[in-house]
């Protein structure tokens, strides 16, 4: 299965489509992403931000659920299941476009590096498993969810590896294939 879905994310991800993703993140970090930034800023009061935090304790999250106050983590919440949504899934198109288009422009594709695409489907789904158990977190305060909150910070973690070795992958390919390419010119 996992085969099929990598041969998949390869077949679908043609020059057009790379074009088109690196289009809508460029757009995406311009216009979208300097808001939210300053609005998490403003709803944080200071606290941790868990979505931007590579690594945190479970009682950290729990103490930004009370820091944040009613309306912060209500605005937590609402960005969650708006913005949240969608930005995970920008992130993986645009990984997962370039990873596999950079991997079928070389010339000598070894067959597990293809499955590198795969990276940022997982990093997308731990991220929408960490926004999921932080909104709980927040939505359930004041109870101390302590077990949950745990669960979340582990999500969290995994989110940010996978998102590093996606960007890795994407930019290791990527240079292999320009290097190709020049090596190709000089020839």
């Amino acid at each position: 299965m996992i085969k099929n879905i990598s041969k998949w994310l390869n077949k679908i991800s043609k020059t057009w489509v790379m074009i088109l993703t690196v289009a809508a993140m460029a757009l995406f970090m311009i216009t979208v992403l300097p808001d939210q930034a300053a609005s998490a800023e403003q709803n944080a009061g200071g606290s941790i931000s868990p979505d931007t935090s590579f690594f945190y304790a479970p009682e950290d999250l729990l103490q930004a659920a009370e820091e944040y106050g009613a309306g912060g983590r209500l605005a937590y919440i609402q960005a969650r299941w708006t913005f949240d949504l969608v930005f995970p899934l920008v992130y993986m198109v645009f990984l997962v476009t370039g990873i596999s288009w950079f991997h079928q422009n070389l010339e000598n594709q070894t067959e597990w590096i293809g499955y590198t695409n795969l990276l940022p489907v997982a990093a997308g789904l731990f991220d929408y498993l960490e926004n999921t158990g932080a909104s709980l977190v927040m939505g359930l305060y004041p109870a101390q969810v302590t077990g949950l909150a745990l669960l979340t910070t582990i999500f969290s973690g995994v989110k940010w590896l996978l998102i590093a070795g996606s960007f890795l992958a994407y930019f290791g390919l990527a240079g292999a294939a320009l290097f190709q390419w020049v090596r190709g010119k000089i020839r």
